[in-house]
C-alpha cells in the first residue's frame, strides 16, 4: 500500500491453484482493463472489482477442479458464463 493511499482492499476470494497455471495474470490484465474501460471515475474500485470477479470465478472452478489441468478451461468458462446475481453479497 502506498503511504499516500487512503483506501485498501483485501478481498477473501480465490484460490492458490491461481498461482498454478499459466495466463491467470494475464487474464487479469484483460479483465481489468475492461472494468477500465466502462468510464466510472473511481479507478481503484474497477481494479478492486476486476479482482474480485477474478478471484470470485477462480475459487469457483478451484472448488470443481481436479487439479491444473481442469482448473482452467473452468476459470475461462466461469469468466464467460459470470451472472450480476452471482456478485450479490459480495463486497469489496
Amino acid at each position: 500500500m502506498s503511504p499516500m493511499a487512503k483506501t485498501c482492499y483485501a478481498l477473501p476470494f480465490g484460490d492458490v491453484l491461481m498461482t498454478r497455471v499459466v495466463g491467470t495474470g494475464c487474464a487479469l490484465s484483460a479483465v481489468v482493463a475492461a472494468f477500465i474501460a466502462s468510464g466510472d471515475e473511481n479507478r481503484l474500485e474497477q481494479v478492486a472489482t476486476a479482482c474480485m470477479v477474478m478471484a470470485i470465478c477462480g475459487g469457483a472452478a478451484a472448488m470443481v477442479s481436479n487439479g491444473p489441468g481442469s482448473f482452467t478451461p473452468l476459470f475461462l468458462d466461469g469468466l464467460y458464463n459470470l451472472q450480476p446475481q452471482q456478485l450479490i453479497g459480495k463486497t469489496l
